[in-house]
């Protein structure tokens, strides 16, 4: 049997953590003032994203 590729079982362990993290917050073993969930963070993430966005445009959104 021949041993899983290289970057397949670096793919395993990235979502394992993902995971983990996603659990740990959802159950409140993570305090949301220490570290934040992961779908936070990605919102926020892409809330940054679009505000450099609309600043490049010129678009400015509705306060």
């Amino acid at each position: 049997m021949r041993a899983a590729p290289r970057w397949a079982r670096r793919a395993v362990g990235t979502l394992l953590l993902l995971v983990l993290w996603r659990v740990f917050s959802a159950t409140g073993v993570l305090d949301p003032d220490v570290l934040a969930s992961p779908g936070t963070i990605a919102r926020a993430g892409a809330d940054l994203m679009i505000g450099a966005s609309n600043e490049q445009s010129g678009f400015e959104a509705p306060c």
